[in-house]
Protein backbone atom coordinates (compact mmCIF):
# COMPACT_ATOMS: atom_id res chain seq x y z
CA UNK A 1 0.00 0.00 0.00
CA UNK A 2 1.20 3.52 -0.72
CA UNK A 3 2.00 5.51 2.37
CA UNK A 4 4.59 7.31 4.47
CA UNK A 5 8.13 6.01 5.04
CA UNK A 6 9.93 7.30 8.15
CA UNK A 7 13.73 7.26 7.79
CA UNK A 8 15.90 7.89 10.86
CA UNK A 9 19.26 6.99 12.38
CA UNK A 10 18.90 4.75 15.43
CA UNK A 11 21.90 6.25 17.20
CA UNK A 12 20.52 9.73 16.61
CA UNK A 13 16.74 10.09 16.89
CA UNK A 14 15.05 6.78 17.70
CA UNK A 15 12.88 8.17 20.53
CA UNK A 16 11.44 11.20 18.74
CA UNK A 17 11.19 9.24 15.46
CA UNK A 18 8.98 6.72 17.26
CA UNK A 19 6.92 9.58 18.67
CA UNK A 20 6.51 11.16 15.22
CA UNK A 21 5.61 7.77 13.74
CA UNK A 22 2.95 7.16 16.41
CA UNK A 23 1.25 10.49 15.65
CA UNK A 24 1.35 9.85 11.89
CA UNK A 25 -0.16 6.38 12.41
CA UNK A 26 -2.89 7.87 14.58
CA UNK A 27 -3.83 10.32 11.83
CA UNK A 28 -3.21 8.40 8.59
CA UNK A 29 -3.68 4.83 9.83
CA UNK A 30 -1.05 2.32 10.92
CA UNK A 31 -1.08 0.57 7.53
CA UNK A 32 0.06 3.77 5.83
CA UNK A 33 3.12 4.50 7.98
CA UNK A 34 6.33 2.46 7.78
CA UNK A 35 9.14 2.61 10.33
CA UNK A 36 11.62 -0.23 10.47
CA UNK A 37 11.44 -1.17 14.16
CA UNK A 38 7.72 -1.96 13.98
CA UNK A 39 7.15 -3.11 10.41
CA UNK A 40 9.88 -5.67 9.66
CA UNK A 41 9.45 -9.34 10.52
CA UNK A 42 12.59 -11.19 11.72
CA UNK A 43 14.19 -13.14 8.87
CA UNK A 44 12.94 -10.75 6.20
CA UNK A 45 15.41 -9.64 3.48
CA UNK A 46 16.00 -6.13 4.82
CA UNK A 47 17.38 -4.33 1.75
CA UNK A 48 14.76 -5.67 -0.66
CA UNK A 49 11.95 -4.98 1.80
CA UNK A 50 13.12 -1.40 2.37
CA UNK A 51 13.43 -0.78 -1.37
CA UNK A 52 9.95 -2.20 -1.95
CA UNK A 53 8.38 -0.05 0.78
CA UNK A 54 10.06 3.10 -0.55
CA UNK A 55 8.99 2.30 -4.12
CA UNK A 56 5.39 2.13 -2.90
CA UNK A 57 5.52 5.22 -0.69
CA UNK A 58 3.94 8.58 -1.41
CA UNK A 59 6.48 10.42 0.70
CA UNK A 60 9.59 9.88 2.85
CA UNK A 61 10.12 11.66 6.17
CA UNK A 62 13.87 12.02 6.92
CA UNK A 63 14.29 12.67 10.66
CA UNK A 64 17.59 14.49 11.22
CA UNK A 65 19.22 15.16 14.59
CA UNK A 66 22.66 16.32 15.73
CA UNK A 67 24.27 12.90 15.12
CA UNK A 68 22.67 12.22 11.75
CA UNK A 69 25.56 13.16 9.42
CA UNK A 70 27.31 9.99 8.11
CA UNK A 71 30.73 9.22 9.54
CA UNK A 72 33.83 9.42 7.36
CA UNK A 73 33.71 5.72 6.42
CA UNK A 74 30.09 5.98 5.35
CA UNK A 75 30.88 9.20 3.49
CA UNK A 76 33.55 7.46 1.42
CA UNK A 77 31.82 4.08 1.11
CA UNK A 78 28.06 4.65 1.61
CA UNK A 79 27.24 1.26 0.15
CA UNK A 80 28.90 -0.46 3.13
CA UNK A 81 26.02 -0.69 5.57
CA UNK A 82 24.71 2.90 5.86
CA UNK A 83 21.02 2.10 5.74
CA UNK A 84 19.91 5.72 6.04
CA UNK A 85 21.93 6.58 2.93
CA UNK A 86 20.43 3.53 1.20
CA UNK A 87 16.88 4.59 2.10
CA UNK A 88 17.23 8.20 0.95
CA UNK A 89 19.25 7.30 -2.14
CA UNK A 90 16.50 4.84 -3.13
CA UNK A 91 13.86 7.54 -2.60
CA UNK A 92 15.76 10.11 -4.67
CA UNK A 93 16.30 7.60 -7.48
CA UNK A 94 12.60 6.72 -7.48
CA UNK A 95 11.67 10.45 -7.35
CA UNK A 96 9.73 10.00 -4.12
CA UNK A 97 9.21 13.36 -2.32
CA UNK A 98 11.39 13.71 0.78
CA UNK A 99 10.64 16.02 3.71
CA UNK A 100 13.70 16.59 5.96
CA UNK A 101 12.49 16.98 9.56
CA UNK A 102 14.99 18.64 11.89
CA UNK A 103 14.71 17.69 15.57
CA UNK A 104 16.42 18.69 18.82
CA UNK A 105 17.50 21.99 17.25
CA UNK A 106 19.61 20.30 14.56
CA UNK A 107 20.56 22.11 11.36
CA UNK A 108 20.43 20.82 7.81
CA UNK A 109 23.72 19.05 6.94
CA UNK A 110 26.00 20.77 4.44
CA UNK A 111 26.42 19.11 1.04
CA UNK A 112 30.15 18.70 1.63
CA UNK A 113 29.46 16.44 4.62
CA UNK A 114 27.20 14.09 2.65
CA UNK A 115 27.80 11.23 0.21
CA UNK A 116 27.49 12.21 -3.45
CA UNK A 117 24.19 10.34 -3.60
CA UNK A 118 22.63 12.67 -1.00
CA UNK A 119 24.14 16.02 -1.92
CA UNK A 120 20.76 17.28 -3.23
CA UNK A 121 19.22 16.76 0.21
CA UNK A 122 20.17 20.22 1.60
CA UNK A 123 18.31 21.80 -1.35
CA UNK A 124 15.02 20.46 0.03
CA UNK A 125 12.87 22.63 2.28
CA UNK A 126 13.06 21.30 5.83
CA UNK A 127 10.62 21.42 8.73
CA UNK A 128 11.41 21.57 12.42
CA UNK A 129 9.80 19.51 15.16
CA UNK A 130 10.40 20.35 18.78
CA UNK A 131 10.26 17.80 21.57
CA UNK A 132 8.80 20.35 23.99
CA UNK A 133 5.39 22.03 24.22
CA UNK A 134 5.51 22.97 20.50
CA UNK A 135 5.52 19.30 19.42
CA UNK A 136 1.76 19.04 18.80
CA UNK A 137 1.71 22.21 16.69
CA UNK A 138 4.81 21.10 14.75
CA UNK A 139 3.41 17.62 14.05
CA UNK A 140 0.11 19.19 12.93
CA UNK A 141 2.06 21.33 10.44
CA UNK A 142 3.89 18.23 9.19
CA UNK A 143 0.60 16.35 8.71
CA UNK A 144 -0.74 19.27 6.69
CA UNK A 145 2.29 19.25 4.39
CA UNK A 146 2.02 15.46 3.92
CA UNK A 147 -1.67 15.74 3.00
CA UNK A 148 -0.94 18.46 0.45
CA UNK A 149 1.92 16.44 -1.05
CA UNK A 150 -0.10 13.24 -1.34
CA UNK A 151 -2.96 15.12 -3.00
CA UNK A 152 -0.72 16.89 -5.52
CA UNK A 153 -0.29 16.42 -9.26
CA UNK A 154 -0.64 13.09 -11.04
CA UNK A 155 3.06 12.66 -11.88
CA UNK A 156 4.13 13.23 -8.26
CA UNK A 157 1.62 10.59 -7.20
CA UNK A 158 2.86 8.05 -9.73
CA UNK A 159 5.89 6.11 -8.56
CA UNK A 160 5.85 2.90 -10.55
CA UNK A 161 8.61 2.84 -13.18
CA UNK A 162 7.64 3.00 -16.85
CA UNK A 163 8.93 -0.15 -18.59
CA UNK A 164 8.39 -0.05 -22.34
CA UNK A 165 8.31 -3.28 -24.35
CA UNK A 166 8.32 -4.14 -28.05
CA UNK A 167 5.87 -6.19 -30.11
CA UNK A 168 8.61 -8.76 -30.65
CA UNK A 169 9.26 -9.29 -26.93
CA UNK A 170 8.16 -12.71 -25.75
CA UNK A 171 5.43 -13.39 -23.23
CA UNK A 172 8.07 -15.19 -21.18
CA UNK A 173 9.94 -11.89 -20.68
CA UNK A 174 6.73 -10.05 -19.74
CA UNK A 175 5.79 -12.69 -17.15
CA UNK A 176 9.28 -12.40 -15.69
CA UNK A 177 8.90 -8.61 -15.41
CA UNK A 178 5.55 -9.05 -13.66
CA UNK A 179 7.09 -11.53 -11.19
CA UNK A 180 10.10 -9.34 -10.43
CA UNK A 181 8.26 -6.02 -10.10
CA UNK A 182 5.18 -4.68 -8.39
CA UNK A 183 3.46 -3.61 -11.61
CA UNK A 184 1.86 -5.16 -14.70
CA UNK A 185 1.23 -2.35 -17.22
CA UNK A 186 3.66 -2.03 -20.13
CA UNK A 187 3.49 0.57 -22.92
CA UNK A 188 4.21 -1.16 -26.24
CA UNK A 189 6.40 0.85 -28.62
CA UNK A 190 7.92 0.37 -32.04
CA UNK A 191 10.90 2.68 -32.47
CA UNK A 192 9.26 6.05 -31.66
CA UNK A 193 5.61 5.00 -32.10
CA UNK A 194 3.21 4.08 -29.27
CA UNK A 195 1.22 0.96 -30.18
CA UNK A 196 -0.85 0.19 -27.10
CA UNK A 197 -0.81 -0.88 -23.46
CA UNK A 198 -0.10 -4.47 -22.48
CA UNK A 199 -1.67 -5.45 -19.16
CA UNK A 200 -2.02 -8.54 -17.01
CA UNK A 201 -5.74 -8.48 -17.75
CA UNK A 202 -5.10 -8.38 -21.50
CA UNK A 203 -2.75 -11.36 -21.26
CA UNK A 204 -5.35 -13.34 -19.28
CA UNK A 205 -8.10 -12.60 -21.83
CA UNK A 206 -5.83 -13.58 -24.72
CA UNK A 207 -4.92 -16.89 -23.06
CA UNK A 208 -8.58 -17.64 -22.29
CA UNK A 209 -9.47 -17.03 -25.93
CA UNK A 210 -6.95 -19.63 -27.09
CA UNK A 211 -8.90 -22.45 -25.48
CA UNK A 212 -12.33 -23.90 -26.11
CA UNK A 213 -14.16 -26.98 -24.80
CA UNK A 214 -13.26 -29.05 -27.85
CA UNK A 215 -9.90 -27.55 -28.66
CA UNK A 216 -6.78 -28.28 -26.64
CA UNK A 217 -3.62 -26.49 -27.68
CA UNK A 218 -0.17 -26.20 -26.21
CA UNK A 219 1.04 -22.67 -25.57
CA UNK A 220 4.67 -21.72 -24.98
CA UNK A 221 5.47 -18.35 -23.42
CA UNK A 222 8.80 -18.52 -25.27
CA UNK A 223 7.14 -18.28 -28.69
CA UNK A 224 4.17 -16.00 -27.98
CA UNK A 225 5.01 -12.36 -28.66
CA UNK A 226 3.59 -9.15 -27.23
CA UNK A 227 2.24 -8.32 -30.68
CA UNK A 228 -0.06 -11.37 -30.55
CA UNK A 229 -1.75 -10.04 -27.41
CA UNK A 230 -1.90 -6.41 -28.55
CA UNK A 231 -3.45 -7.37 -31.88
CA UNK A 232 -6.07 -9.46 -30.02
CA UNK A 233 -7.00 -6.48 -27.82
CA UNK A 234 -8.08 -4.63 -30.97
CA UNK A 235 -9.05 -0.98 -31.15
CA UNK A 236 -10.88 -0.66 -27.82
CA UNK A 237 -8.30 1.23 -25.75
CA UNK A 238 -7.73 0.21 -22.14
CA UNK A 239 -5.78 3.39 -21.48
CA UNK A 240 -5.98 7.14 -21.83
CA UNK A 241 -3.36 9.88 -21.84
CA UNK A 242 -3.30 12.44 -19.04
CA UNK A 243 -1.08 15.50 -18.35
CA UNK A 244 1.56 14.75 -15.72
CA UNK A 245 0.88 18.08 -13.97
CA UNK A 246 -2.88 17.50 -14.02
CA UNK A 247 -4.67 17.18 -10.68
CA UNK A 248 -4.72 13.71 -9.19
CA UNK A 249 -8.42 14.17 -8.31
CA UNK A 250 -9.19 14.72 -12.01
CA UNK A 251 -7.31 11.51 -12.81
CA UNK A 252 -9.35 9.61 -10.21
CA UNK A 253 -12.56 10.97 -11.75
CA UNK A 254 -11.55 9.60 -15.17
CA UNK A 255 -11.50 6.07 -13.75
CA UNK A 256 -14.98 6.63 -12.28
CA UNK A 257 -16.25 7.89 -15.64
CA UNK A 258 -14.60 5.13 -17.71
CA UNK A 259 -14.91 1.74 -15.93
CA UNK A 260 -13.01 -0.07 -18.72
CA UNK A 261 -9.97 2.14 -18.19
CA UNK A 262 -7.00 0.16 -16.84
CA UNK A 263 -4.38 2.91 -16.75
CA UNK A 264 -3.62 6.57 -17.38
CA UNK A 265 -0.38 7.25 -19.23
CA UNK A 266 1.18 10.50 -18.02
CA UNK A 267 2.92 12.80 -20.51
CA UNK A 268 3.85 16.50 -20.57
CA UNK A 269 1.11 17.34 -23.05
CA UNK A 270 -1.47 14.78 -21.98
CA UNK A 271 -1.33 13.25 -25.46
CA UNK A 272 0.61 10.45 -27.14
CA UNK A 273 2.84 13.04 -28.85
CA UNK A 274 5.24 13.25 -25.89
CA UNK A 275 7.17 10.69 -23.87
CA UNK A 276 5.38 8.61 -21.24
CA UNK A 277 6.71 9.67 -17.82
CA UNK A 278 4.43 7.82 -15.46
CA UNK A 279 1.47 5.45 -15.12
CA UNK A 280 -1.55 5.53 -12.81
CA UNK A 281 -3.55 2.32 -12.55
CA UNK A 282 -7.08 1.47 -11.38
CA UNK A 283 -5.67 0.30 -8.06
CA UNK A 284 -3.72 3.55 -7.67
CA UNK A 285 -6.96 5.48 -8.22
CA UNK A 286 -8.64 3.48 -5.46
CA UNK A 287 -5.73 4.21 -3.12
CA UNK A 288 -5.60 7.92 -3.94
CA UNK A 289 -9.37 8.19 -3.69
CA UNK A 290 -9.52 6.78 -0.16
CA UNK A 291 -9.86 9.60 2.38
CA UNK A 292 -6.65 10.40 4.24
CA UNK A 293 -6.61 8.58 7.57
CA UNK A 294 -8.95 5.81 6.45
CA UNK A 295 -7.57 2.33 7.13
CA UNK A 296 -7.93 -0.54 4.69
CA UNK A 297 -10.38 -3.18 5.94
CA UNK A 298 -8.90 -6.66 5.62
Amino acid sequence: MRGIFVSYRRSDTIDISARISDHLKSHFGSERVFIDFSNIIPGMAFAEHIKSRIRNANIVIAVIGHEWTPNRTALKEPENGDWVEFELRSALQAKIPIIPVLVHGARMPRSATLPVSLQKLPELHAMEISSNSNFDRNISDLIGVIENTIASDALSASHKPVVKVKKTDTLERILQLIRENDFSQFPVVDEMSFLGLLTENGITQWLANQFSDDNEIEISSRTIEVGDVIDFQGNAPNYSFFPGLGKIQDAIQMFHNQPALEALLLTDSGTMDSDIQGIITQWDAIEFGRPIGEDVIT
